[in-house]
């Protein structure tokens, strides 16, 4: 997000009951520690959150299409 090279993150787009799937699909990025776990962080802020999660479907569905992610994942979030 703020184009940060050191002291990165790893953050699964999709977790909770979703991390394997995350793992699985390779749905994760490198965050910096402010915008992984920070104030304004991803797991405290829901448009983040959405950002992110509207970016990993968009990927999944590059390589499968909708009703696969939906079936996988348990929601459209585009």
């Amino acid at each position: 997000m703020c184009h940060s090279t050191t002291c990165l993150e790893s953050h699964h787009i999709f977790g909770a009951a979703n991390r394997r799937l995350s793992e699985e699909y390779g749905l994760w990025i490198w965050l910096c520690r402010e915008h992984h776990t920070g104030k304004d962080g991803v797991h405290f802020n829901k448009d983040f959150m959405q950002e992110l999660h509207e970016f990993g479907q968009t990927v999944f569905e590059q390589q499968y299409d909708r009703e696969t992610f939906i079936q996988r994942f348990g929601k459209n979030y585009l």
